[in-house]
């Protein structure tokens, strides 16, 4: 599969996840008026925990299966011990959460009452892990056009149950979260049954090689929604509680660069794990340049019309989100890298840097956290959760000399400098007139679309050299 096959994959899973996440930005501006802040706020700080409890339970499953399939025998028993795995980790970790709700919601949001909240996340992130494996399934055992089809429905009858809910019910946030669980696992359980193999009984053999690949993603994968959910709880302690809903309004607009890193990293793990070891400093490179400087020009058109996206999807009550939108387009940019850089390290059969490097970004999350709240209220907030994903990045690059030496490292390290530069532009224009703002736009976009050029030209003279 070439570059071209690459991106039209790509595009395609994207697609799946744009179709989520305009469902999902659609629904704004219909839950934030039947929401208040503070319970908008705390529906996000839920769906974050959600998905820890989800991402625990799947245990790297969604990538170590695309490693194994094709290096084991027997496909069917080999599905047949992931969903068992799963679905026992994903009963374990509800039942926790249900029995300890009281605890947990006064150590999280300060208000023990919150419990039933924190109740409903755990069933939710359970459902969560099984409708990511049938995603999974559809991935590698039906068309693309399935997966997007697929994504589509699972946000569909999550978001209708949820507005529905918040429809008639007072102080509805539990019961909306319920909705969701109740909405994924309608179209999650027959797409299982639709895509994989017959089941077979579960293989302890398969189990541990699952385990022993995956396991060190989880909390590669983890240290970054844990660390959204130490800067959403410190929000919740220590600021307004309207602050909370503006920095989930905000995150949601940057979202829109993570599902972009989503769609590519479906596509870009299969794609590198399968490629020969001798061209996979090469791809990355050529791919990492290109893909990196769209993001970052994606990320500068969100920052500049910040102003005018929240007005229009949450409605003046969140204007105050704008201050956080820079950073946090900087935050998937940088996660954008750690896609990237981190499949070529699982390439060689071990993720453990990409666990240490997650595990390095949490830490500097949670340790500034708390002082940048107080000085920057909530742009600081953005700020920490930019600098755990740039940090992390960072580590994963100096662990891969292969994609910095030479001419190659060259070109990689002035692509990523590029995009840097053009956030921080973008940033620093964000308290111009609208008209100026959309000239600094077209003058980013232009730059961005000549360095591209520029860059790649120069891979093809040395290719030729």
């Amino acid at each position: 599969m070439g570059i071209a096959a690459l991106s039209r994959l790509s595009l395609t899973y994207a697609f799946g996840g744009l179709a989520y996440k305009a469902v999902a930005l659609l629904s704004v501006p219909l839950l934030a008026r039947l929401l208040t802040p503070a319970e908008l706020g705390l529906l996000d700080f839920a769906a974050v925990l959600a998905s820890i409890v989800g991402l625990t339970a799947l245990v790297g499953a969604d990538q170590a299966i695309p490693y194994h399939e094709t290096r084991v025998g027997d496909r069917a028993r080999l599905w047949s011990t992931a969903i068992a795995l799963i679905g026992a980790l994903a009963l374990g970790l509800a039942v926790l959460g249900v029995v300890f709700q009281v605890p947990l919601g006064g150590w999280l949001t300060g208000q023990a009452g919150n419990g039933s909240i924190m109740a409903a996340a755990a069933l939710y992130g359970g459902t969560l892990a099984i409708s990511t494996l049938a995603l999974t399934a559809v991935r590698l055992l039906g068309p693309p056009s399935a997966y997007a089809i697929v994504s589509f429905l699972l946000v569909s009858m999550e978001m209708t149950g949820a507005v529905a809910v918040a429809l008639i019910v007072r102080s509805p946030v539990p019961l909306m979260i319920m909705a969701w669980s109740l909405g994924a696992a309608v179209v999650a359980i027959p797409v299982l049954v639709r895509y994989i193999p017959r089941l077979r009984r579960p293989s302890r053999q398969f189990g541990r090689r699952l385990i022993r690949f995956g396991l060190p993603l989880v909390p590669a994968a983890l240290a970054w929604l844990v660390g959204d959910a130490w800067i959403r709880s410190v929000l919740a302690r220590e600021a307004d509680p309207v602050v909370l809903g503006e920095y989930g309004i905000a995150h949601r607009v940057a979202s829109v660069l993570g599902l972009l890193v989503s769609g590519f990293g479906v596509a870009w793990h299969p794609y590198i794990y399968a490629s020969p070891v001798v061209s996979v400093a090469d791809r990355a490179t050529s791919t990492g340049i290109s893909f990196l400087l769209v993001l970052a020009g994606i990320g500068a058109g969100l920052t500049l019309t910040a102003p005018e996206v929240i007005s229009l999807v949450a409605g003046p009550g969140y204007a105050g989100a704008r201050e956080a939108v820079a950073a946090l387009c900087a935050a998937m940019v940088a996660l954008g890298a750690i896609v990237l850089v981190g499949a070529v390290i699982g390439r060689s059969g071990s993720t453990k840097r990409i666990a240490v490097a997650a595990f390095i970004g949490l830490i500097v999350q949670a340790t500034t956290s708390v002082s940048l709240i107080d000085i920057f209220g909530l742009s600081g907030a953005a700020l920490a959760s930019a600098g755990g994903y740039v940090v992390a990045a960072a580590c994963l690059l100096a662990t891969e000399p292969r994609l910095l030496t030479g001419r190659r490292g060259l070109r990689m390290i002035v692509g990523i400098g590029s995009a840097g530069g053009v956030l921080i532009v973008a940033a620093l224009s964000g308290d111009l007139p609208f008209l100026a703002r959309l000239a600094v736009g077209i003058v980013l976009g232009l730059a961005l679309g000549i360095l591209g050029r520029l860059l790649h030209a120069g891979e093809t003279l040395n290719a030729d050299g």
